[in-house]
């Protein structure tokens, strides 16, 4: 079995496997080092069937989605996650007058063609939200310091549908008294995936898709990964005929 020197060789390794690993069927985009807030995420993948086909429809909403300042990204996305949201509910949301989130925020994204008005400020995204991602996943790697990583992974549910860690196959134990890894994670409903370069990477335990609508954060990456896509900075990469296992019914726990 491999064994690592370093933790970017395990997430070479892990990004190789990923075809492999999740199965196949559509397609999925994927990241790694992904910045999130406060911390870089070590890997995103995010199922996507023709993620910027709206928008070579549409040339325009690729322009205007590369213009957005963070700040906007994060109210663009508070608004494509509840799919039409009142000005005093985004207001609330965001602890921003509401005179100020018009002219800052919403106005802005209006002119931009990326919002619209359907009723007195009532607000909803356009045709390019027609395109909704199938699921956003997060991966945390580590060679050892367990419970840091546990830590990672168990706030990455609040930006993603599925969190996992990926550690060595080898590493069997590690948290003490005999218990595997495996054993805290599922109580944290966090997933694990074993990672070797020759015996082959494998999902040892599934995570549970969180119980409640996907939080914000999640929606926040996924406009992340359109931007990217569309910028082409090569941070982005399109895996094509992949169905990843991560669909509800084949997680449940």
């Amino acid at each position: 079995m491999t064994d690592y020197r370093y933790e970017r060789y395990l997430v070479d390794d892990l990004v190789r496997a990923i075809p492999h690993v999740f199965a196949t069927g559509s397609s999925c985009v994927r990241a790694t080092e992904v910045t999130s807030g406060a911390r870089v995420v070590d890997v995103v993948v995010a199922g996507a069937v023709d993620p910027v086909g709206k928008m070579c429809m549409d040339p325009g909403f690729g322009a205007a989605m590369l213009r957005l300042t963070q700040p906007q990204l994060t109210v663009l996305a508070m608004v494509w996650s509840r799919e039409r949201v009142t000005l005093s509910t985004l207001s609330r949301a965001t602890w921003t007058s509401a005179g100020d989130l018009l002219s800052a925020y919403v106005e802005p994204l209006m002119s931009l063609g990326l919002l619209e008005e359907t009723r007195s400020r009532t607000y909803r995204p356009t045709s390019w939200a027609e395109w909704r991602p199938e699921h956003v996943t997060t991966i945390e790697a580590k060679l050892r310091d367990w419970q840091d990583v546990l830590s990672q992974a168990v706030d990455n549910r609040d930006r993603s549908d599925f969190s996992y860690i990926a550690i060595p196959e080898r590493e069997a134990f590690g948290l003490g008294q005999g218990q595997s890894i495996e054993a805290f994670a599922r109580r944290l409903g966090v997933g694990v995936v074993r990672v070797d370069e020759q015996a082959g990477s494998r999902v040892s335990l599934r995570p549970r898709r969180r119980a409640t609508k996907p939080p914000l954060g999640r929606w926040i990456l996924a406009l992340q990964m359109l931007v990217g896509l569309l910028s082409d900075d090569g941070k982005w990469t399109i895996d094509e005929g992949i169905r990843d296992t991560f669909q509800p019914a084949a997680l449940a726990v």
